[in-house]
């Protein structure tokens, strides 16, 4: 019985540590440049393509969770920031779209769309 008191909790605590967790949270200003915002014609739902990403056919784009009226950012970041800490810009001004992805998929993000409306988003990325 001692063992398997013993066995059941170290097992639960691995398990607890094995869990990926989020990095940090990133409130990003919406830039007109840089992001479209768009609407899925069959499924309805809308998302934010990154623009200037260039061949492979691939994308990368923020699908909207949920939007916030409420939640006061400390610090907000601009896109071109974001793109400079990923490394995902190439020496031409491209975007290196799974390098962007990368760095994005371990943080929780929002986009600062103006001061009363913020979106909750996640990242995707696509190749055609």
């Amino acid at each position: 019985m001692k063992y398997l008191i013993l066995y059941t909790v170290f097992f639960i605590n691995t398990s607890c540590f094995s869990q990926e967790r989020k990095k940090d949270t990133l409130f990003i200003m919406y830039n007109d440049s840089l992001l479209t915002k768009k609407s899925h014609p069959i499924e309805h739902y809308k998302y934010y393509l990154v623009n200037g990403i260039r061949g492979l056919s691939a994308s990368v784009y923020f699908v909207e969770k949920e939007i916030y009226t409420d939640i006061n950012p400390i610090k907000t970041v601009d896109f071109v920031e974001v793109l400079n800490n990923s490394k995902s810009y190439h020496k031409n001004g491209d975007i290196k779209a799974y390098n962007l992805y990368l760095y994005l998929e371990t943080r929780t993000l929002f986009l600062v769309l103006d001061d009363k409306k913020i979106v909750s988003v996640r990242p995707v990325y696509e190749i055609e």
